[in-house]
Formats: C-alpha cells, sequence, structure tokens
C-alpha cells in the first residue's frame, strides 16, 4: 500500500529543503502584538520579511507602519477577533514593505495573556509567495509525514490510516490533539474493530479540557482487499476504484468525540489493487459558498482524470478546492492499494 508521498519514495520533486528545517524554508516571523496594536517582541526574520529594523518596528501602532489605509480597517477587525477570543484565524493580507513595495503576507494569529491579565496577539508571519507552492507540494507532504505519521502498521499484514481534528485552536487545543493521537495508536495496536477504536476515544475525549474532536478511523487489510472504517463527525472519504467512477464512502458519520454515548459503525469497504481511498479535513470540501455536492463534484475530476503517481492527483485536488485564504487547515492522504 503506498499513502501520499511516504518517506522514501523514489523521485522526488519539487521544492528542495536542503537540510532546513520547514521554518527557515518558509521565513517564518513571529511577532508579539500589545492590545494597543504595537510590536513589543519580534524576531530577526521580521526585518527580512517587512524590511523595517527593530528601533523602526518596535513601539509604533503597527498598522500605521505595515497596512495601507484601504486595508487598515479589515485589518483592525481580524486583530480585535483575535483578542476577543472569537478566533485564532490564519488570513492571507496585503503588507506594505519598506521599499514601497506590497506583498502578500500569510498570517497565523491566536490570542496570549500574560500572569496579569493583560492580552496579546501572537501573529506567524511568512511570505505568502513562498507558502503557497508548498502547501500542496509533494516533497513537503513527505516531510510532513515524516514529522506526524498518519499510517500505522498494524498487526496481521494490516495498516491503519487515520485523520483527526480538534475543534478549537492554541496551546490547549494542540495538546489535546497530541493527547488523542497518542490514545489513538495505543488502541490501533490493540487490533480492535474502527468503530471500537472510537468508542474508547469518545471516553478518553470527554475529559480532555471539555474539546470535541473528530476522527476518520481506517483499517486496511492487504490479504482480505478490504478497509473496514468508522466515523465520528466527520465526512466520509472518497473512493475511486481502478475500475469505476469516484464515489463518496456509504457510511454513517457518526458524532463527534467527546460527546459520550455516541453510537459508531465500522463500513466494510472493497479496496483491491489500484483501488485510491480519499481520507481528507472537512476544510478542503465545505465551504459557505458552495454546496457541498458541487465541492463533491469538483473533487471528482482531479481523481478521475489522473491515474499514476500519487503527487499528481494530489497536486491537481489541491489546486481545484484549496481556497487562498481559506481559515481552516487542511489535510489531503490518497492511499492506493498495491494488492
Amino acid at each position: 500500500m503506498t499513502a501520499g508521498s511516504f518517506p522514501g519514495t523514489a523521485g522526488r520533486v519539487g521544492v528542495p529543503l536542503g537540510g532546513k528545517g520547514l521554518r527557515d524554508v518558509l521565513g517564518v516571523a513571529p511577532v508579539v502584538i500589545d492590545a494597543r496594536g504595537r510590536i513589543v517582541l519580534r524576531s530577526a526574520q521580521t526585518g527580512t520579511l517587512f524590511g523595517f529594523l527593530a528601533d523602526e518596528a518596535l513601539g509604533p501602532y503597527v498598522a500605521r507602519v505595515i497596512v495601507d489605509w484601504d486595508h487598515r480597517a479589515e485589518a483592525m477587525r481580524f486583530f480585535g477577533e483575535v483578542l476577543r477570543g472569537v478566533t485564532a484565524w490564519t488570513v492571507t493580507f496585503p503588507v506594505r514593505h519598506k521599499d514601497g513595495s506590497t506583498r502578500r503576507v500569510e498570517f497565523r494569529s491566536m490570542r496570549l495573556t500574560d500572569d496579569l491579565g493583560d492580552l496579546y496577539a501572537l501573529k506567524v508571519a511568512a511570505d505568502g509567495a513562498v507558502v503557497e507552492p508548498i502547501e500542496t507540494e509533494p516533497t513537503l507532504s513527505d516531510r510532513l509525514v515524516s514529522q506526524s505519521p498518519i499510517g500505522l502498521a498494524l498487526p496481521g499484514d494490516k495498516t491503519a490510516l487515520v485523520v483527526e481534528d480538534v475543534m478549537g485552536s492554541g496551546i490547549d487545543a494542540a495538546a489535546t490533539m497530541g493527547r488523542v493521537r497518542t490514545a489513538t495508536c495505543a488502541f490501533a495496536d490493540l487490533d480492535l474493530s474502527p468503530a471500537q477504536v472510537l468508542r474508547y476515544l469518545d471516553r478518553i475525549t470527554a475529559g480532555l479540557e471539555n474539546y470535541l474532536a473528530t476522527c476518520l478511523f481506517v483499517a486496511y487489510h492487504r490479504v482480505r482487499q478490504r478497509c473496514r472504517i468508522a466515523n465520528a463527525g466527520r465526512l466520509p472519504p472518497l473512493r475511486s476504484p481502478a475500475d469505476g467512477p469516484v464515489e463518496l464512502v456509504q457510511m454513517s458519520t457518526g458524532v463527534p468525540l467527546g460527546v459520550v454515548g455516541g453510537t459508531f459503525w465500522t463500513a466494510r469497504v472493497p479496496f483491491r489493487p489500484r483501488d485510491r481511498l480519499v481520507p481528507h479535513t472537512d476544510g478542503l470540501i465545505e465551504t459557505r459558498h458552495e454546496a457541498i455536492d458541487e465541492r463533491l463534484d469538483k473533487a471528482r475530476g482531479p481523481l478521475e482524470k489522473t491515474r499514476g503517481p500519487l503527487e499528481k492527483p494530489c497536486d491537481r485536488f489541491l489546486r481545484a478546492l484549496r481556497r487562498t485564504g481559506a481559515p481552516a487547515d487542511v489535510a489531503l492522504l490518497i492511499a492506493r492499494s498495491t494488492g
């Protein structure tokens, strides 16, 4: 079985990381802004991204320094939402460089509170022109898979594929995600059915800081040529048979983990040689502006038109569906049975 661009894949293409970490490649520039809109902490990379030296950036109202008047009201609205804790957002925004040019910068923001109760916004900025091509880059996908495995080897010549998400953002949500992922790996090793795994995870998630989580758990059995799938609050995956049209797997969506008492079912899906299964995060399909059926039709196109190496349908899938500046992070996995 192959899944995306797992470590060790030959013939890698794309942006060479050259031994650098992902942070170095993206040129990430973290800054901390106080409630008055002034930068109080910055990294050296901020000077490269915005062009301003430390004594020029620290102190002044940051919107006047890097945001044109036409975009200032929108920037202030986003900033206010972060400080109020309405959302931790990701947005690509036009920013004015010191040399007078304008560049699109991606900001990932979250609220911080110090010991005195004062509010700050942590913003992690990166050049949008660098981020966008890397988001769909197979080489990057390889690196991310090696850092955060989504494929688990199980006893009895089986493999588990898992897509999980915690509803929320910030440090606490990230910690909860880590605990859920650890528990998932432990239960998967017990060779339980996917529905049983979700029932145990439901109990554990209920005790983790009042968070809810979603999870799609897939157990692939190579000898039996099938997948057993259980779902907790996610869109079902797409299935692309080698000899047929792309279809949405017919199964119950279930309730999110942490609700307690929800019923989870295991669906059995054929997975023969050269069949492909496409688990994904909901943010890749769901949108406020298009009906879900229209989005699913867009998703089918790249899969039906593209065979061969998995990098190509991954790239085309993301190009067709990933919206620039979308607030949600996305994850996509295309798994193909090799028999």
